[in-house]
């Protein structure tokens, strides 16, 4: 990742004024879209790049289990993460090759993650960021990035570090061999919660039995509450519904037919700067139970849509079959 203090940029003083609305930055060209309302299902159209080809809608060299970078889109969503970024946007480079697009969707942070995007964003072509100007659960910050993003392959991960980026050409085999999502497993064979705390890890095992007991499309997932997974943009069902929560994976899942999905073991990571944004208590519970309803609501639109019996949604029959990479 080019450092953000480049020599000779004078493009917008720092720091920069608040956003009024969201707003969509594309940099180098100096592009900033803003929106009073924000339009989910509007994708925003794709700006050239000096140096640099367009991604193509449908996959180059997807053949023998190989993802060209350039498909790829790594999408994060940051509230007040500037001490981790700089670390994480260079593991992701390394681990997917150059090439590789990154979408970042901030909310509302006021630790200067807005300034170092922004900064970043000048320097390279293959970052695009999109500022809100106050916080909102992480399943309406990747909606907004996966609506925005233009790529085949899409990978989504946490922006503190705790997701590994050395498991992503993992998770992008797991899509060129066939499979509609890839998901990161901290449970499967080979998987680790890493130093995460007995009543962490119990919480975490609650709410995968309660998922799975609601959703159809995550049981047999050994880790259907993972924030880690890849999917192929042409097996995506586009988002009807207003959501809110903190399982992503879980309503992308809850819209497919039949999707073929294969897990990839990782070691999850401690966070080594600032501080979780889950919410505890009552407020975590309040959220993923009105999160578990809008699943099984959005579950239930997506096979009324297509039919008990008719192809999958993404237009190919496709049986439920899961595979397993390994570590």
């Amino acid at each position: 990742m080019t450092p953000p203090a480049a020599a000779g940029l004078t493009v917008a003083p720092t720091p920069a004024p608040p956003l009024a609305a969201s707003a969509i930055v594309d940099m180098p060209t100096s592009l900033v879209d803003t929106f009073s309302d924000w339009d989910a299902d509007r994708p925003v159209a794709p700006h050239p790049m000096p140096g640099r080809e367009t991604a193509s809608p449908t996959p180059r060299a997807a053949s023998a289990g190989v993802v060209d970078p350039c498909d790829v889109t790594v999408l994060l969503a940051t509230i007040n993460e500037r001490a981790n970024l700089p670390t994480v946007l260079s593991e992701i480079e390394a681990a997917v090759g150059p090439g590789v697009q990154l979408m970042i969707v901030d909310d509302g942070s006021s630790d200067g993650t807005r300034e170092y995007l922004l900064a970043s964003a000048r320097s390279d072509g293959s970052l695009r960021c999109i500022f809100n100007p106050a916080p909102q659960t992480i399943v309406g910050a990747h909606i907004q990035g996966i609506s925005n993003s233009q790529t085949p392959y899409i990978v989504v991960m946490d922006s503190d570090g705790q997701h590994p980026p050395s498991a992503i050409p993992k998770l992008l085999d797991g899509l060129a061999r066939g499979a509609d999502v890839a998901v990161g497993t901290r449970f499967g064979p080979g998987g680790s919660t890493g130093g995460r705390t007995a009543f962490r890890g119990l919480v975490s095992r609650v709410a995968a039995v309660l998922i799975q007991a609601t959703i159809r499309n995550t049981r047999g997932i050994s880790d259907p509450t993972s924030g880690f997974f890849a999917v192929r943009r042409s097996s995506l069902v586009p988002f009807t519904r207003d959501l809110r929560g903190y399982e992503t994976l879980v309503f992308v899942l809850a819209m497919m037919k039949h999707p073929r999905i294969a897990e990839v073991p990782y070691v999850f990571r401690e966070r080594k700067n600032g501080e979780s944004k889950v919410l505890r208590g009552f407020a975590f519970f309040r959220v993923f139970f009105t999160q578990l309803v809008a699943a099984k609501r959005t579950e239930f639109d997506a096979r009324r849509r297509v039919g008990p019996n008719s192809p999958s949604v993404s237009g190919t029959a496709k049986p439920h079959g899961r595979s397993e990479l390994g570590s």
